[in-house]
């Protein structure tokens, strides 16, 4: 079950350690997946120069400026999953227009999580291979 994602590598980031500690990278690594947990958003910027994931997972209570920049920047190179607690239109729609692969909710576990964020690193590298394919030739 877990051969298909254990080449991806996720980056994982919430205010709320216990969450992003006990919770969701727990889930992520029985799923397969390598996971680096970050304490800063800006720290999670700073080395994504060095060494990008295969995807980011950013939990949050809902939109705020500086988690709407971090998913802007971030999904410019690789797909980003939105979870968040305060699971309203709005947010949604603001995190989806800065580039998030996917929105859902901040409190899902085990196989649910897993499944999210590897459908949306999926679905990402889909659409990049398409583009690849209809790229016009010089």
């Amino acid at each position: 079950m877990n051969e298909p994602h254990l080449s991806l590598r996720a980056w994982l980031f919430d205010a709320d350690a216990s969450w992003s500690d006990a919770i969701a990278a727990s889930s992520l690594a029985q799923a397969g997946l390598t996971v680096e947990v970050f304490r800063s958003l800006d720290e999670m910027a700073s080395d994504e120069e060095e060494q990008r994931p295969d995807v980011v997972v950013i939990g949050c209570t809902r939109a705020d400026d500086s988690t709407l920049a971090a998913v802007k920047s971030l999904a410019r190179r690789q797909p980003v999953v939105v979870l968040i607690s305060d699971y309203d239109s709005r947010s949604m729609r603001l995190f989806f227009l800065a580039g998030a692969a996917d929105v859902g909710l901040r409190y899902q576990a085990g196989p649910r999580l897993a499944a999210t964020v590897v459908g949306a690193e999926a679905t990402a590298r889909k659409h990049r291979s398409r583009a690849r394919i209809w790229q016009p030739t010089a």
